[in-house]
């Protein structure tokens, strides 16, 4: 089985571009049903409301503090792939070339 993390981070600033092509590859994805793929959203504090409602049926959650800084997302995210060790990580944004990578593509 392939572990998936999807960073959703950028869906905390509103519908705006990288936000709208998250959401829609959330909505893509939970119409899959695959046994294969375990897929886990990371997703800010102050948006777990409203994503947990609409996907709680397909998708496990990570909720990651609400940080003042970009670089200090990706180090949280180092931190989640050590603790649960993800085959895959999606990153919409850029910022994601800067992932302290273990045994991650």
């Amino acid at each position: 089985m392939a572990r998936v993390l999807i960073d959703a981070r950028w869906l905390r600033s509103g519908k705006r571009g990288i936000g709208i092509f998250t959401e829609s590859l959330l909505e893509g994805l939970s119409k899959l049903s695959t046994p294969e793929i375990d897929i886990t959203i990371a997703i800010p504090q102050s948006n777990a409301v409203h994503l947990t409602e609409k996907f709680s049926g397909f998708f496990k959650f990570i909720l990651i503090p609400n940080l003042p800084d970009p670089i200090l997302d990706i180090f949280y995210f180092s931190y989640i792939n050590i603790k649960y060790n993800f085959d895959v990580i999606h990153f919409t944004g850029n910022s994601g070339l800067l992932l302290i990578r273990r045994n991650c593509k």
